[in-house]
């Protein structure tokens, strides 16, 4: 359906940027024990990455 398809490009715009963390970003594994470890290591890759992406948009413009 029409409502599908709408919500469904928003999560594959998702999937991608979290395959991209997960493949180039070494989220794939761990890195240390525990809930607390495992988050930080997530909050640090998505920063990482926000800022790659931020300065891929500055360098272009």
């Amino acid at each position: 359906t029409k409502e599908f398809k709408e919500i469904y490009k928003e999560r594959a715009a998702q999937e991608r940027k979290n395959g991209e963390m997960k493949n180039f970003h070494g989220l794939d594994r761990a890195e240390g024990y525990g809930l607390r470890s495992v988050s930080s290591q997530t909050k640090l890759t998505a920063i990482a990455v926000n800022l790659k992406r931020i300065a891929k948009i500055i360098s272009s413009t």
